[in-house]
């Protein structure tokens, strides 16, 4: 077995490792301690940037805390399998991201970021209840510096 590690720097190879990751990390600034959060995500690109969306309730603290702290580091990453080197330990596939980038609350794009939301997680065309709109927020990260990693086992030749 060969393990391949590298580093991704390529946009549109990452824009596809976020493609498969199901969860968004969410790192902000509080007034003492950074606080992480997990969510549910969109994403596109546009030009050559890396643009995140996604939603929370409007009764919350985070829109106080982001508006306050807007700049933020996110994490996402996707494990492909676990396997053992034999008698010696165990590793697994993966791919992550990771970045920095301002978020911003933008409600006005609701219908665009709800979308693209569904559409990340296989419900593309899904119709969004517009009295959804009046209880969440939505939030919009654009990254100005990502990265990722892949760690794959590809078979011995």
């Amino acid at each position: 077995m060969e393990i391949v590690k590298y580093e991704m720097r390529d946009l549109r190879e990452i824009y596809d490792a976020l493609h498969v990751s199901e969860i968004l990390y969410l790192a902000v600034n509080d007034e003492k301690y950074p606080i992480i959060f997990s969510m549910l995500f969109g994403c596109e690109m546009v030009d050559d940037t890396i643009v995140l969306y996604f939603y929370d309730d409007k009764k919350n603290d985070k829109t106080e805390i982001i508006s306050k702290h807007p700049d933020v580091s996110i994490r996402t990453e996707v494990v492909y399998e676990y396997y053992e080197y034999p008698e010696t330990a165990m590793s697994c596939s993966y791919e992550s991201v990771t970045g920095t980038g301002t978020c911003v609350l933008c409600n006005e794009e609701f219908h665009h970021a709800m979308d693209l939301i569904l559409t990340h997680y296989g419900f593309e065309g899904s119709l969004v209840n517009d009295d959804l709109a009046e209880k969440k927020n939505i939030f919009k990260i654009t990254l100005n510096h990502v990265t990722g990693k892949r760690h794959v086992k590809t078979p011995q030749f």
